[in-house]
C-alpha cells in the first residue's frame, strides 16, 4: 500500500491524508522515510498546550474555546474537522532524585496509612517549566513546521529555543498564530496570582522570532492573523514584527508589554521610525490594512492616563487616541464612520456592511470576539434611533446637526492656535517660530497641563540619557564640552528651566540638548568603536569590592541603547542635521587646537597608537566603512584626534579628573563592628541558606532575593548583600561566596532609597540627579558582556522611570 501511495503526486497524498484522524496520521508516517515526509507536511491547523497538570490543560482548553464540556465528556469521538488537531501535552512532575532517597531515612510517621515510603514530588519553577514547554513545543514544530497554516500554543513563555523553531520552519507558510501565555487558574507552587496579571519578562528570544540582530535569515513574514496574550514582546518588537508582516488583517493584544503610545502611535500614522521621516505625512499609515485590533487589559495605551487629570478637559477628550483615526479599515470603525458620517460617505457596495459578518476564518476558536460584551454594547450605541443618539452625543457636549434626516456629529477639537499633536523634537507645530507654543504660555482660561506634560514626557527621556553619558564621561576623563552651546551647558540651562512655569523655554532647552547629546553621542560611539577594535591580552576582572569600568565593547552597547532613545519616534519627529553638524565642526576645531598646542608621540608603551592609526588609514577595514561612507551625519576627524580621544576609554578605574563633581550622598549601610553579633550571625545563616536555595533552583541569590518587598531588599543592602538580577556580572560569585560583599551594593542602595523616599530631600534636584545618573551608569556598566544589548535597553528604561518620579517630585514640591 505504501509503495502504491507513494505513485501519486504529492498534492493527492496530502489531500488523502488530511483525512486521517492524528492517531493514524502518526502511524502512517512511521511506515517508511517517504511516508514520513509526506505526514509532516500534511498537518495544516495545530492546537499545542504544554502543561503540568491535567487539570491546568482541561481548564484552558475550556478557557480558550478549544473544546465544549460535551466534547471533554466524549474525548475519545473524532467530532472535529479532520485536519485540526488539539494535542494537550501533559509534562510530569519532577520526582526526587534516587540520591536524595539513598541518602536520607525513610520518614517514619506513626499512621499506618503513612508507613509507605514517601516519594515526594517537587514543582518546577516557572523558568524550568517553561523551558520544558518550549522544548515540547520545539520538537513538534521543528517536525511539522513546514505545512502549519494556523498555529496556537499555550504555555507559560516562549523562550530562545520555541522562538528559533518558529522563525526557522514557520517563515512564509504560517497564516494564523496564537501564542496564549496567560492562566490565572494556574496557582501552584511558585506561581503566584499575581504572575498573570502582568505581562512576561521582556526577552531576546522575541529577536529570533522577528529574524533581526543576528538571526536576519529566519522570521515570520506571512503572518494574517495574530494573538498574544500576556506576551512579554516589547513596542519595538512589536512593531518590526508587524513591518515584517504586511499581510496582517487580525492583531488581538491581551496583557501585553508592547500595547504602548511607542507602537500605537506608528501603527495609525502618528509617528514614524526615524528612517521613515522622509516620507510625506499624508502616507497612509503602516496600520491600515487591520480590520480587527483588540486591545486587552493593556493599561499602558494611552501616555497619560485619564486617572492624572483630575478634571478631564472636552478639548482632549481622545488626547493620546489620535492613532485609530489612521486606522481606516477596521470593520467596527467603517460602520460607525458610515452611521456618523453618512453624508460625507458615497454608498458603495465596496464598503457597504449592512451586517456585520463573522471573522471564522481569522477566529481562533467557537467562541467569537462578538459575544463579548464590549462588543454588543457598540453595537447597540451604533443602531440607536437617530432621536436617542441626538440625546446621547449632546448630554455628552458634541454638537450635532438637524439639516437632515440623519444627523452626524463631530466632537470638539483644541483651540486652532494650539498645537494639535503632542510634542516631538523637531515638530512643526511646535517650533517657536510658529507662535504656538507662545499661544500655550499666554493662554487665559484653558487648561494647558497635557501640553505640558507632553513635553514633560520627552523632557524626561533626554534628560536622563544625558545624565549618563555624562557621567561615562567623568569616569573615564573625557572632556566636558564646557563651551556655550555644549553638552555641559544645555544640561545646566535644562535643569534650571524646569522651574519655569513657561512652556516655550521648556521647549527651546530640550530642543538644544537633544541636539547637542545626538551630536556628542555619535561621536563617542566613534571613538568607543575605535577603542573596542584593539585587544589588549588581559582580562579584565571585576575587584572584589570595587566598581570596575566596562570593556569598550560594553560601554559601545551602551551608548547604543541611549541613542535608541533618542531615536524613537515618541521622542524626535524631525531632525536638525545642520545643528549636529555645527555641533560636531565645533568640538573637532577645540580638539584640534588643544591637540596642536602639546607633543604627539606616535609609539606607545602597549602600541596602540599605531595599531590605532592603521585600522583608519586602510579604506577596506570594518571600522572605516561604517563611519566615513556617504550619507552620515558624521564626518571622521583627523587621526590624530581620533587616537587621543579613543585611548582614554582603555581605563580599567574610573579617573578622579572630574570626581568632585559628583556630590557625596551618605548611605545607611551597617558597619559590621557596630551591628549586633547575634543579629549578624542570623543573617549570615539565612544568607548561606538563600545562596543554597537559589542554586538548587538554577537562580542567583539576588533573583531570589528579589521576589521580596523593596524593604527588604535595602535591609540585604544595607549589609552590602547582592541583591542584582542575573544579569549582573556579580551574581554568580555572590550566589557561590554568601559571605561577599557585594561590589554592586552602593548604587543599589541610592536606586531603592530613590524609589521609596516620596519627598526630594536635601539635595537639589541637579544634584541628586548626578548622584541616581552614577547608580545608573554603574548598574549599566555591570550588566555581563554575553547578555544582549536588549537588556542594557530594559535597564535604561527602569531609568528613565526613576527619573521621571524625581522631576515629578520637584514639581511637587514647588507648587507646595
Amino acid at each position: 500500500m505504501s509503495d502504491k501511495i507513494s505513485l501519486l503526486p504529492l498534492e493527492l497524498i496530502l489531500h488523502i491524508l488530511s483525512y486521517l484522524p492524528f492517531e493514524s496520521l502518526l502511524a502512517f508516517g512511521e511506515t517508511s522515510r517517504t511516508n514520513y515526509e509526506s505526514h509532516t507536511l500534511c498537518l495544516e491547523c495545530l492546537r499545542l498546550g504544554v502543561f503540568e497538570k491535567r487539570i491546568h490543560s482541561v481548564i484552558s482548553l475550556l478557557q480558550a474555546g478549544w473544546t465544549t464540556p460535551d466534547q471533554m465528556a466524549q474525548i475519545s469521538s473524532h467530532n472535529k474537522q479532520a485536519n485540526d488537531y488539539t494535542i494537550s501535552i501533559i509534562q510530569p512532575a519532577m520526582s526526587r532524585l534516587a540520591s536524595d532517597l539513598d541518602s536520607k531515612p525513610l520518614l517514619k510517621i506513626k499512621s499506618l496509612k503513612r508507613r509507605c515510603p514517601a516519594l515526594l514530588e517537587k514543582s518546577r519553577t516557572l523558568e524550568q517549566m517553561t523551558r520544558e514547554q518550549n522544548r515540547v513545543f520545539a520538537q513538534v514544530v521543528n517536525r511539522y513546521g513546514r505545512g502549519l497554516r494556523k498555529l496556537e500554543f499555550m504555555a507559560y513563555d516562549l523562550d530562545s529555543e520555541g522562538a528559533m523553531a518558529l522563525a526557522s520552519k514557520c517563515q512564509n507558510i504560517l497564516h494564523h498564530l496564537a501564542l496564549r501565555f496567560e492562566h490565572p487558574h494556574i496557582r501552584d507552587g511558585p506561581i503566584r496570582p499575581s504572575t498573570w496579571m502582568n505581562p512576561a519578562p521582556g526577552s531576546t528570544a522575541w529577536n529570533m522570532f522577528l529574524g533581526i540582530g543576528r538571526y536576519p535569515q529566519f522570521g515570520l513574514c506571512g503572518l494574517q492573523t495574530l494573538i498574544l496574550e500576556r506576551a512579554g514582546i516589547t513596542p519595538w518588537q512589536l512593531t518590526m514584527l508587524v513591518k515584517k508582516n504586511p499581510k496582517l488583517t487580525v492583531l488581538k493584544l491581551r496583557t501585553c508589554r508592547g500595547a504602548q503610545p511607542e507602537f500605537l502611535n506608528w501603527l495609525g500614522g502618528v509617528y514614524y521610525e526615524p528612517e521613515e521621516l522622509g516620507r510625506d505625512e499624508d502616507s497612509l499609515a503602516p496600520g491600515r490594512n487591520l480590520k480587527v485590533l483588540w486591545l486587552e487589559n493593556c493599561h499602558q495605551v494611552l501616555a497619560h492616563p485619564i486617572e492624572n487629570y483630575e478634571h478631564l478637559p472636552d478639548e482632549i477628550c481622545d488626547y493620546g487616541l489620535g492613532w485609530v483615526r489612521g486606522l481606516t479599515s477596521l470593520r467596527l470603525w467603517a460602520i460607525g464612520r458610515r452611521k456618523l458620517f453618512t453624508r460625507r460617505e458615497p454608498k458603495s457596495s465596496e464598503h457597504d456592511y449592512p451586517q456585520h459578518r463573522s471573522f471564522d476564518s481569522v477566529s481562533s476558536s467557537s467562541f467569537s470576539e462578538h459575544t463579548d460584551g464590549f462588543y454588543k454594547y457598540s453595537l447597540e450605541v451604533l443602531q440607536q434611533s437617530d432621536e436617542e443618539y441626538r440625546d446621547t452625543v449632546e448630554s455628552r457636549g458634541m454638537r450635532s446637526s438637524d439639516s437632515t434626516g440623519m444627523s452626524y456629529t463631530s466632537a470638539r477639537t483644541a483651540p486652532a492656535e494650539f498645537p494639535f499633536s503632542p510634542y516631538a523634537v523637531g515638530a512643526v507645530e511646535w517650533n517657536s517660530a510658529s507662535g504656538y507654543v507662545k499661544n500655550l504660555d499666554d493662554a487665559q482660561g484653558h487648561d494647558v497641563s497635557s501640553w505640558k506634560n507632553s513635553v514633560l514626557a520627552v523632557y524626561v527621556r533626554v534628560y536622563t540619557v544625558a545624565k549618563v553619558v555624562f557621567m561615562s564621561f567623568i569616569h573615564y576623563g573625557i572632556e566636558l564640552d564646557g563651551f556655550n552651546g555644549g553638552l555641559m551647558v544645555c544640561i545646566r540651562d535644562v535643569e534650571d528651566a524646569i522651574a519655569s512655569t513657561k512652556i516655550a523655554p521648556l521647549v527651546e532647552c530640550v530642543e538644544k540638548l537633544y541636539h547637542a547629546l545626538y551630536a556628542r553621542l555619535v561621536m563617542e560611539l566613534v571613538v568607543v568603536d575605535l577603542c573596542s577594535c584593539f585587544k589588549i591580552e588581559v582580562s579584565r576582572v571585576s575587584s572584589h569590592n570595587n566598581f570596575m569600568l566596562p570593556e569598550p565593547r560594553h560601554l559601545y552597547n551602551i551608548f547604543l541603547a541611549c541613542k535608541q532613545v533618542l531615536d524613537s519616534s515618541t521622542v524626535c519627529r524631525f531632525f536638525n542635521k545642520d545643528f549636529v553638524q555645527n555641533y560636531q565642526a565645533t568640538f573637532i576645531h577645540r580638539a584640534v587646537t588643544k591637540l596642536n598646542s602639546m607633543p604627539f608621540v606616535m609609539d606607545d608603551l602597549i602600541g596602540y597608537r599605531r595599531f590605532a592609526l592603521g585600522i583608519i588609514d586602510n579604506p577596506d577595514s570594518p571600522f572605516r566603512q561604517r563611519w566615513a561612507g556617504s550619507g552620515l551625519i558624521y564626518h571622521m576627524p583627523p587621526p590624530r584626534v581620533l587616537i587621543v580621544h579613543s585611548e582614554k576609554y582603555m581605563s580599567f578605574t574610573p579617573r578622579q579628573t572630574y570626581q568632585f563633581m559628583i556630590p557625596q550622598q551618605p548611605l545607611p549601610f551597617i558597619q559590621r563592628h557596630n551591628a549586633d553579633p547575634t543579629f549578624m550571625e542570623n543573617a549570615r545563616t539565612a544568607d548561606h541558606r538563600q545562596a543554597a536555595l537559589a542554586m538548587l533552583e538554577g537562580k542567583t541569590v539576588g533573583d531570589l532575593r528579589n521576589e521580596g518587598t523593596i524593604q527588604q531588599l535595602i535591609e540585604y543592602a544595607k549589609r552590602r548583600k547582592c541583591v542584582c538580577p542575573s544579569s549582573c556580572s556579580c551574581g554568580q560569585d555572590c550566589t557561590q561566596e554568601p559571605d561577599r560583599l557585594c561590589p554592586c551594593a552602593e548604587w543599589n542602595m541610592i536606586l531603592l532609597l530613590t524609589q521609596v523616599n516620596a519627598n526630594r530631600g536635601a539635595l537639589g534636584l541637579r544634584d541628586r540627579c548626578t548622584v541616581l545618573s552614577k547608580a545608573v551608569f554603574q548598574e549599566l556598566a555591570s550588566i555581563r558582556e554575553d547578555i544582549d544589548v536588549f537588556v542594557i535597553g530594559l535597564a535604561l528604561n527602569r531609568a528613565i522611570g526613576i527619573f521621571g518620579e524625581e522631576i515629578q517630585k520637584e514639581l511637587f514640591a514647588a507648587i507646595i
